[in-house]
């Protein structure tokens, strides 16, 4: 997907903490959420859980992915909410796809660390999604990493 003319795109990392008042659950309501709304924004990306916390890395036109961050911000199943990587870009990634996945307690620590030397973060990210545990349509095609994040890492 280019993006329109005159249009940025935008790319955020972020963690969270699932609210005290959420459980585990919550994961598959966002990830049913996110599968349906995303591709109708052509914000791609990936969200991982831990159990715990999320960390999400989204990309797209900068006013769909300012606005999906304005809802997650509001979102009563999201606590301490922290950006560790958000760039303005000229262009667009060409995959829009989300997908999402499970990681070990306690992988997200590394990105808690890493918020407060934010230049390390995408580089934790794309460690942590060699460890994950995607979505099965994603490993069925053998990718290792999932193809929007693959296409993220080689932009960023």
């Amino acid at each position: 997907m280019e993006s329109p003319s005159g249009s940025d795109s935008l790319q955020i990392l972020y963690i969270s903490r699932l609210a005290p008042s959420a459980d585990y659950r919550a994961f598959s309501a966002v990830c049913r959420t996110a599968r349906t709304r995303n591709p109708t924004l052509n914000v791609g990306g990936v969200l991982l859980f831990d159990g715990e916390r999320f960390c999400q890395w989204l990309h797209g036109q900068a006013g769909a992915v300012e606005d999906l961050m304005a809802k997650i911000t509001r979102d009563d199943r999201h606590t301490d909410i922290q950006v560790l990587h958000h760039v303005t870009m000229a262009h667009d990634l060409a995959d829009s796809r989300w997908c999402c996945g499970f990681v070990l307690p306690d992988a997200l620590d590394v990105l808690d660390r890493a918020g407060s030397g934010r230049n390390d973060a995408m580089g934790s990210f794309r460690e942590l999604l060699a460890a994950a545990d995607l979505e099965p349509s994603v490993a069925l095609r053998g990718a290792p990493e999932p193809p929007a994040a693959q296409a993220c890492l080689d932009g960023a």
